[in-house]
């Protein structure tokens, strides 16, 4: 059996030093890109992507700045908003929103990784934001990371342990 905290810590400290470039979402998943942007066919990626399907959210010492539940809110709830009627998939969220306006507003760089026994892992970013990794279920894929433009094996959590041979 791997031990886990070590395998997630050799598998983020690659992310050290690189800016949180960019992010977007495949339905729920969210998708942060590290390091330098480079256009593929769809979209710009980084240098190294990290697929976050558990839960997570971006915080600093005294505050979340947003998680993974804004996801199922409205960026902007008007005085007609019908809540009957919207639908989170296809429409920009309140976590598009607050992810996007942290990501412009503060250039994040990834300074250190922590780990735990469970396939978290917190980075630590400059001014004293971090982004939190919790797997909370016992089986499904809860994140993954790996260089965009190469064909190693991906690094993958499921349930909170390393899944072999992706």
């Amino acid at each position: 059996m791997k031990d886990v905290a070590a395998a997630t810590l050799e598998h983020l400290k690659p992310l050290v030093g690189l800016k949180l470039s960019a992010s977007h979402r495949a339905a729920d998943m969210r998708v942060f890109h590290f390091g330098t942007l480079q256009s593929d066919d769809e979209d710009s990626v980084g240098d190294y992507s990290l697929h976050v399907q558990c839960s997570w959210r971006i915080q600093t010492l005294d505050r979340i700045i947003t998680g993974r539940h804004d996801l199922f809110k409205p960026a902007k709830e008007t005085e007609d908003f019908d809540w009957d009627t919207w639908d989170w998939d296809g429409n920009e969220t309140l976590q598009d929103r607050l992810v996007a306006d942290f990501i412009a507003t503060i250039s994040p760089v990834v300074g250190d990784v922590l780990t735990d026994p469970h396939g978290g892992a917190t980075l630590i970013l400059s001014d004293s934001f971090c982004l939190v990794l919790f797997p909370a279920d016992s089986h499904g894929e809860d994140w993954r990371v790996f260089r965009t433009e190469c064909d190693d094996e991906h690094f993958v959590v499921s349930g909170g342990r390393v899944e072999e041979g992706e």
